[in-house]
This record gives structure tokens, sequence and C-alpha cells, in this order.
């Protein structure tokens, strides 16, 4: 004899409200009901963020449960979104605790996600984007609340999905991301065991000339299935997959299309780890970006300015001076008609040395006020503010040498 067994559901449990509440509770669902987006965010927001929520919220999870009972059999797609937004809100609050709340709430999350049908349209309403919601929202409300073994419980139902033959192709897409969504190991349990039964089955609808419904759903499920497999192999990294024939062994006919994504990408990777090729420094040099046109190492060691010691200048502020010499190419004397320099840190003018004007081309001599050679600066009586740089060519050309207004 099959034996019965009387289960008795308990009510969620309600308490008087003040009037205050009363206004409150119409005001936020007629707001997140009706056709003001400002009025809905507002009312979401308040609903994430407010801290007095907890009497609440055994009416909001029957306005919640009543609404996706009625508006999917209507098929109403814009309400069933703003019902499982106003759950995410609730979620997100760190103040609540929907953990009384979870029988009503997690079957209504399933429906949006398992039902043959959301929409009046499915060739042109997007209700992907409702299951996709709904599964982030699921997968995130199991982590959260992490009681009764409610993951292994939530994988089971969306599980007998892909034992049901009269399912839908739209139902099998949600089941499949919100088994995605619970990690990698729901996916090697329930996905991979039926991977190539779902490949003839899809194989067999597009072959029996579908309708525009059918034959989008078994597009966007196949594509699906294969981003899905290519994830688990990167992340299980399973051994003995090398060949295809291990690919198909293990994936059933999504097999070659895994193994050719999988392929791709390793061969992209490894082409672009290769090291260029430094046999002519100049031609890497050239070829860089305009910004990054630096010299290497060797370059600078070669180009390296040689410091002198300090020069007394009598006639001169008691700020000292540096000589610097480039060891590289000789550089061409200064005219000596320029007007004379003025010093930047006591204000008086530099003489212009004689010894220096009298030198030979290969041994120009610039004068540089301040500690470091390499961050000083001249001013001409003309206001101009000039930066003694040394190119890394050896040259001093006009172009090497950075102007600046003071």
């Amino acid at each position: 004899l099959r034996q019965t067994e009387q289960v008795q559901i308990k009510t969620t449990s309600t308490h008087a409200l003040s009037v205050e509440q009363q206004v409150f509770f119409k005001e936020i669902t007629e707001a997140i009901m009706g056709s003001d987006d400002t009025r809905r965010t507002e009312a979401l927001y308040s609903l994430q963020t407010d801290a007095g929520l907890q009497q609440l919220l055994p009416r909001f999870s029957v306005v919640i449960v009543e609404g996706v009972r009625c508006n999917i059999v209507q098929h109403n797609l814009a309400i069933l979104i703003y019902l499982m937004r106003m759950i995410q809100s609730l979620a997100n609050n760190p103040a609540l605790s929907l953990e009384r709340c979870l029988h009503e709430l997690l079957p209504s999350i399933l429906s949006c996600i398992l039902s043959r049908q959301l929409c009046a349209r499915p060739e042109t309403d997007n209700h992907w984007a409702l299951r996709e919601f709904s599964s982030r929202l699921l997968a995130n409300i199991c982590r959260s609340y992490n009681i009764n073994h409610l993951r292994s419980r939530v994988t089971q139902v969306l599980a007998q999905v892909w034992r049901d033959e009269s399912c839908t192709l739209a139902a099998l897409y949600g089941s499949l991301y919100a088994l995605n969504e619970l990690g990698v190991d729901t996916v090697h349990s329930v996905v991979i065991p039926r991977a190539a039964q779902l490949h003839n089955d899809l194989r067999k609808v597009m072959s029996d000339k579908p309708n525009v419904v059918d034959k989008l759903a078994a597009e966007k499920l196949q594509n699906f299935v294969i981003k899905v497999l290519v994830h688990f192999v990167k992340i299980q990294k399973p051994t003995g997959l090398k060949e295809v024939t291990d690919y198909q062994n293990m994936f059933g006919g999504f097999g070659e299309a895994v193994h050719k994504v999988i392929t791709s990408e390793h061969t992209s990777v490894v082409s672009g780890s290769t090291p260029a090729s430094n046999n002519n420094v100049h031609s890497a040099v050239l070829h860089r970006s305009g910004s990054d046109r630096r010299p290497s190492a060797s370059t600078q060691q070669q180009q390296r300015l040689m410091i002198g010691t300090k020069q007394p200048v009598t006639s001169l502020s008691s700020s000292p001076l540096y000589v610097v010499r480039p060891q590289s190419s000789p550089v061409p004397v200064r005219n000596s008609t320029q007007q004379p320099y003025v010093n930047i840190i006591s204000g008086s003018r530099l003489q212009q040395s004689t010894s220096v004007l009298s030198r030979p081309t290969q041994q120009s001599t610039y004068y540089v006020s301040g500690g470091t050679p390499t961050n000083s600066y001249v001013v001409r009586p003309s206001g101009y503010k000039k930066m003694i740089v040394t190119s890394q060519r050896g040259t001093s050309s006009s172009t090497n040498d950075s102007f600046r207004n003071s």
C-alpha cells in the first residue's frame, strides 16, 4: 500500500503595521510596479539600504510570490524583471535576513529560470536576460545562505530539467546558465554526462526545419554550451585531452568545437609570447611607438655624462657650478655673442668666461647652475627659462634643448 503523509506548510507570520509602515509599503510596491523609472530606482535603492524593513519583509515576500505567479501566466516580462530586481535589492540589504522567506522566494526565482515561456513574443522579446539575471540572483542567494544543503537541493531541481523530454530549449538554457553560475563542480556532475545527448537533440531540432523561435533557441543554447565546456576545460584541466577524439569522447558532438577553441587560444598565446629578435637595435627602436623610443641600456652606458669636480668661480654667486662634458661626439661651441645668463638661485648675471670661449670646438663646456646637473636651469634676461639637457646622441642642436616660458 502506498503511504501518504500530510505536510503542513507554515505560513509567513505577519505583524500589525503602523500607519507609516503601511504608507511606505504601498508607495514602494506601486513605484516598483509602475512606469516611472525614477521612482522605481528610488524604491529599489530604499529596499537595499533601509535598515527597518524586517517587519515588512513577509509582506514583500507575498507580493513577489503572487506577482510572479500571475505574470508568468500572463507572459508579462517587464513585471517579472521588476520583481526579480526587488528580490535582489532585499538580498543586498545588509540589515535583512531572507532565511525565513527563502521557501517562498526561491520557487519564484526558479520559475523565472525554468518556465517554458516568459513573454508573449519569444522571437523578439529578450526573455534570455531575465533567465540570466535570475540565475545570477539564485547563485548569489545560495552562496549567502548555505543552510540545510540549499545548494545541493537547488542543483537537484535544475538537473530535473535535463531528464524531462518535454522541456523546451529555453528552459534548458536557463538551467544550464544557473548550473554554470553555481560552479564548475555542478557542471561536471550534471552537464558533462549529458553533453552528448544534448548535442544529438540539438542536431535533431535543427534538421527538422524548426520555426524561428526553436531555431534561435537552439543556436543560442549550442553557443553557450560550447562556452561552458571551454571554461570547464580551462578551470578543471582534465587529463587525457590531447586529440580531437579525446574531446569527442568526453563532450560528444561538442568535442570538435571545444578542441578548436582551446587549440586556437593556445596557439595565439604561444605566438604572442615569442620574444622579438634583437639583432638590429636601431631597427627595434625605430619600430617602437613615438612615446617609447628610449635608448637601450648599452646606449646609455656608452653616452654617460662625465661629471667634473667643482670649479670655483669667485665672480659669481656662492652656489656651486659643475662642468658637464658629453663623453660621446664633440659638441660645437655656442655663439660667443649670445646674451649672458642669469643665475636663478641668486639672481646675479653669469659672466661669460673667456677660457670657455677660447676652447676648441671639440671641448665645448656648459656651466650648469644648481646641485644636480641634469635638472638645472638658466634664465636669459629676455624672460625665457632654459633647461640644459644633453642629447643621447651627443649633439646639442636646437632640437635637443627644451625651452619653457617662465
